[in-house]
């Protein structure tokens, strides 16, 4: 068996859905994140070098600070008490999850150059 209990329900096997969609939920939203950092990261370091200009190093190591904080923020991330009839989404590439990080890329793109 993949995992013993010494209940006599099924109630562990709940704990453990609910710990893997909390997991599953998580990660996706990190990998959102990321997806995220790295395409505005590119667009902000081309519209710079395009000035001629670079970031300095302690830009470069605050950014990469704060997306590691970032990131463990998603780590402390808890189970909902109640499982939702509707199973999450299972990959990175789904429609819905590709759609919905290119219209938070869209944004940002756009709300950039009216911020520089």
């Amino acid at each position: 068996a993949p995992f013993t209990s010494k209940l006599p329900s099924i109630s562990s096997t709940l704990d453990i859905v609910r710990q893997g969609r909390c997991t599953l939920v998580s990660k996706l939203q990190n990998l959102q994140c990321l997806v995220a950092h790295c395409i505005i990261a590119a667009y902000s370091l081309s519209a710079l070098y395009i000035d001629s200009v670079r970031m300095g190093e302690a830009q470069m190591i605050a950014t990469g600070m704060l997306l590691a904080v970032a990131g463990m923020a998603f780590s402390y991330a808890r189970p909902v008490t109640k499982l939702a009839p509707v199973r999450p989404l299972g990959s990175v590439f789904h429609p819905a999850i590709a759609l919905s990080t290119l219209a938070q890329l869209a944004v940002h793109v756009a709300c950039m150059p009216v911020a520089v």
